[in-house]
C-alpha cells in the first residue's frame, strides 16, 4: 500500500522520523514500541497490529506539532488550557508544602476559562 506521496507507510514513518531528528531507538521509546517492531514497520516486513500503527502515527503527529513542522494540527486553545489544568493538578499532588488553596484557585481559574465561564 502506498501513500499519496508514492511511499509505503513504513517509508513515511522513516521519512517523518528522520525529519524530526529521531534515531530508530529514540523514536521507538517515544512511541512505546520495541526497536524491532519499528524496524519491521519501516522495512514493511511482517504483520503489525492496527493499534501499533495508530500509536506510531500519533507519536509522529505529536512530535511534529511540538516541533512546529509538517501538517500537524495546531492544538485548540481549550486543549492547551486543559493541559495546563492537568499540569497544575499534578504539581499540587506532588508538592505537599505548596499552598493547596492557591493551587485550588488556579485549577478553578483554568476550569472556568476552559468552559468559557470567565467571559
Amino acid at each position: 500500500m502506498n501513500t499519496d506521496q508514492g511511499e509505503t507507510p513504513g517509508e513515511e514513518i522513516a521519512r517523518r522520523r528522520k525529519a524530526l531528528g529521531f534515531t530508530q531507538n529514540r523514536f521507538a521509546k517515544a512511541a512505546g514500541i520495541s526497536l524491532g517492531t519499528l524496524r519491521r514497520m519501516e522495512e514493511g516486513v511482517g504483520k503489525t497490529r492496527q493499534y501499533t500503527w495508530t500509536q506510531v502515527f500519533r507519536t509522529l503527529t505529536a512530535e511534529e506539532s511540538r516541533a512546529g513542522i509538517g501538517d500537524a494540527p495546531v492544538p485548540h486553545p481549550g486543549m492547551v488550557r486543559l493541559v495546563k489544568l492537568i499540569e497544575a493538578w499534578k504539581a499540587a499532588r506532588k508538592d505537599p508544602v505548596q499552598d493547596r488553596i492557591v493551587q485550588a484557585e488556579e485549577v478553578c481559574g483554568y476550569v472556568t476559562a476552559l468552559m468559557g465561564l470567565d467571559q
